[in-house]
């Protein structure tokens, strides 16, 4: 009798000790997940005035002289412009954004990240111009930039972009 209840604790233990490690092994990748992408090595990152919110940008990118978290392609054919709203929520932030430009596609909306396909009323129906507003809460700020880009072939780029938004390091 005691050797099958030593034999089940040791199995017990075992199997306790294999989730464990599985666990902590498979957190990196769950965690990762959840947050902001990291940016390709040397891009970069445009930090808001307030320093709350920070964005990545290629290289080659031109930062506006009078808003530094403002950038654009160099043949301005993909730009950005970033904001924090300070006090604010990313349900009230969307909401607000949605009564101004409606969205054509959601492309996620989830209690970390909204993120809008929409299309400007200055953009002709038939161009492939695609925007985007994207939005994710940072502390009692909301964190958000439109992105702009003139060819859909861009767009693996500018979700890089868009996913590297957080909050400033």
């Amino acid at each position: 009798m005691k050797t099958k209840a030593i034999l089940l604790l040791a199995g017990s233990l075992v199997a306790s000790a294999t989730m464990a490690i599985s666990s902590v092994l498979a957190a990196p990748t769950l965690i990762a997940s959840k947050g902001p992408s990291a940016a390709p090595d040397g891009w970069k990152v445009l930090v808001d005035r307030s320093k709350t919110c920070q964005i990545s940008v290629p290289s080659d990118w031109v930062v506006d002289k009078f808003s530094p978290s403002s950038a654009s392609a160099p043949d301005n054919k993909a730009g950005l412009t970033m904001h924090a709203s300070p006090n604010q929520t990313l349900a009230k932030a969307k909401t607000t954004f949605e009564m101004l430009f409606p969205p054509k596609k959601v492309i996620e909306n989830s209690a970390t990240r909204a993120w809008d396909a929409y299309k400007p009323d200055s953009v002709a129906v038939d161009s492939p111009a695609v925007s985007w507003y994207v939005a994710i809460q940072v502390k009692t700020s909301v964190c958000a930039a439109q992105i702009d880009f003139k060819n859909p072939s861009l767009e693996a780029m500018m979700k890089q972009i868009a996913e590297s938004m957080s909050a400033t390091k």
